[in-house]
C-alpha cells in the first residue's frame, strides 16, 4: 500500500508520517481520492499505528490493529480491530481544526499508544505560518476547491492549510520563525528538499531549541533524535544542513514542539 503523491491531501499526510515516525508502519497506510459520501469527493487516509512500541495500550494478539482516519470532512478519527477484517467504529481523536498541526497528531497518539485513550479526543491546532506571502494552492487543491459553476470537495480554508504543506522551504521558515531563531535561512536545493544554513551562534541557539545542549555537533547530533540530514557540515563560518523531506519534516515538528522536558515521537 502507498501513499499517491497526486492526491489533493498527500502534503499534509506525508508530514503526519514523518512526525509519527515509528509510531506507525508506513506499508500499511495510504491516501486515496476515488470514492464519495453522496455529497463529494473523500479525501480518504488510513494509517496503521506500531502498537507494538508499548505494552500498555491492552492490544496484545497477533491479529490486534490500530487505525487512525482521516478526511476532510471528519478530520482525524481513530479505530482498532475488533475481529479479522472488522473495525470498531471511529472514535474522534483530535477536535478543533481539521487539518491539525502534525505536532497535535503525534501527541495523541502517543497517548493511544501508552493506554491513555480516555483522554481523547484532545484539542488541537492548526500548524502556524506567516502571512508575509500568499500560500498558493497546488493544482490538486485548486481543482478539488472548485469555483461557482463546479462546486468542490473543500473548503478554501483548509485546502489552504493543506497547501502550507507542499512548500517545504516556506513550512521550513516558518518554523525557524515560530521558534525565534535568527539569522538562519532556509532555500531550495536541488539535491534534497531543503537546506538550512546558520551562523555557529544560531546553530548553538538551534541545539538548545531541539534539547540538544548549546554546545552540540551538528549535523551528527540531530541523528540522536532521529533527524537525518542527507549532507551537512559544521565550519568555524557557520552550519549548514541537507535534508530531505523527511528530515526537513521531523526538523519542522521538532522546531513547533513547546519548549519542555522530554520528548515528543
Amino acid at each position: 500500500m502507498t501513499m499517491a503523491t497526486t492526491d489533493p491531501h498527500h502534503p499534509y499526510i506525508q508530514a503526519v508520517q514523518h512526525t509519527l515516525g515509528a509510531l506507525h508502519d508506513p506499508a500499511e497506510s495510504w491516501t486515496e481520492y476515488a470514492s464519495d459520501d453522496g455529497e463529494r469527493m473523500l479525501m480518504e487516509t488510513v494509517i496503521q499505528l506500531n502498537w507494538r512500541l508499548t505494552d500498555d495500550a491492552g492490544w496484545t494478539g497477533e491479529d490486534d490493529r490500530v487505525y487512525l482516519f482521516w478526511d476532510q470532512v471528519h478530520g482525524w478519527t481513530w479505530a482498532y480491530s475488533t475481529q479479522p477484517g472488522r473495525n470498531s467504529e471511529p472514535l474522534p481523536l483530535l477536535t478543533g481544526t481539521l487539518v491539525p498541526d502534525p505536532v497535535d497528531v503525534a501527541r495523541a497518539v502517543r497517548l493511544l499508544l501508552d493506554g491513555e485513550s480516555a483522554q481523547l479526543p484532545v484539542e488541537s491546532n492548526p500548524r502556524p505560518y506567516s502571512d508575509a506571502e500568499p500560500i498558493v494552492l497546488t493544482a490538486e487543491l485548486t481543482e478539488a476547491v472548485g469555483d461557482d459553476t463546479n462546486p468542490g470537495n473543500i473548503d478554501h480554508a483548509s485546502a489552504t492549510a493543506i497547501a502550507a504543506y507542499a512548500d517545504p522551504v516556506r513550512a521550513m521558515a516558518d518554523a525557524l520563525a515560530a521558534a525565534e531563531l535568527d539569522g538562519v535561512s532556509a532555500g531550495p536545493d536541488g539535491q534534497c528538499a531543503v537546506v538550512v544554513r546558520m551562523d555557529p551562534a544560531v546553530g548553538r541557539a538551534m541545539g538548545q531549541r531541539l534539547g540538544l545542549g548549546p554546545d552540540a555537533l551538528f549535523p551528527m547530533a540531530l541523528h540522536d533524535i532521529d533527524i537525518r540530514t542527507t549532507a551537512g557540515s559544521t565550519t568555524p563560518n557557520g552550519v549548514t544542513l541537507y535534508l530531505d523531506g523527511t528530515a526537513a519534516d521531523r526538523l519542522i515538528a521538532r522546531l513547533h514542539q513547546p519548549q519542555v522536558p522530554g520528548v515528543l515521537f
